[in-house]
């Protein structure tokens, strides 16, 4: 059963959402305060968040696009759907990517439309994991939580959201097992598309904070790669409004 959290200082607005939720889903609804999130994010918490986490843009004076990319930086599982009142929000909702958007006043059908897209993307995410059978372990990794994959010598460093796994294998071996978000950007390194903050002509920058080079020979086709991506990603989602 998956879980559903409510984020909304607007009593009214909340009590509603739980319960349009419950008409129709048999889940496990929590709500939460921007305080009691806030408070969590960062403290290894991340893992117990909701599935899914119907956030209000405007929280008093927090912001929940900001909040948001701090959530996803740790738990990408986490489906977002934000819910606002001020148009002028929308141009910078896809900063955190969200599965869905919401204009108040909220529309029940576009409610359960969110909850289904949400629901959705969590059973995609629960197909995609990258299973390695290695002769000393099992590995089951979400290809979510991948943000890199570093070769060094005759081991590879799978860096995830909160920890690594080092394996015995190949960059060569592993890139076949990986979709098409995954992009070598330089002999040493694979990065996760999705978890790019800013590309220039000599790096690339994760949400993360770290910073990866991009080798000369690879740079045209890496700069394409990315373009095209998110140029494909912002039309699904512009779609999906």
């Amino acid at each position: 059963m998956y879980r559903i959290g409510i984020c909304d200082d607007d009593v009214k607005i909340a009590e509603w959402l739980e319960r349009m939720i419950t008409e129709r889903y048999e889940t496990e609804i929590c709500r939460f305060t921007v305080k009691e999130i806030v408070d969590e994010i960062g403290t290894g918490k991340e893992k117990e968040f909701p599935d899914i986490l119907i956030l209000d843009i405007v929280l008093g004076n927090q912001n929940g696009i900001a909040i948001a990319k701090k959530i996803q930086r740790m738990n990408a599982r986490v489906q977002i759907i934000f819910i606002t009142g001020y148009i002028d929000y929308v141009s910078d909702v896809f900063e955190a990517q969200p599965a869905y958007l919401l204009l108040k006043p909220i529309q029940k059908e576009k409610l359960y439309a969110a909850v289904e897209k949400a629901l959705t993307e969590l059973k995609e995410i629960n197909r995609q994991v990258l299973e390695l059978t290695l002769r000393e372990k099992v590995l089951r990794i979400p290809y979510s939580e991948i943000l890199y994959v570093e070769s060094d010598g005759r081991y590879l460093f799978i860096h995830q959201i909160l920890q690594t796994d080092r394996v015995t294998m190949k960059l060569s071996e592993l890139l076949p097992l990986l979709p098409e978000c995954f992009l070598r950007c330089h002999q040493s390194y694979v990065i996760n598309m999705e978890q790019i903050k800013k590309f220039s002509g000599k790096t690339v920058e994760l949400q993360n904070g770290v910073v990866l080079p991009v080798s000369r020979s690879r740079y045209q086709k890496v700069k394409e790669t990315v373009v095209h991506y998110f140029t494909d990603r912002m039309q699904e989602r512009t779609c999906d409004l």
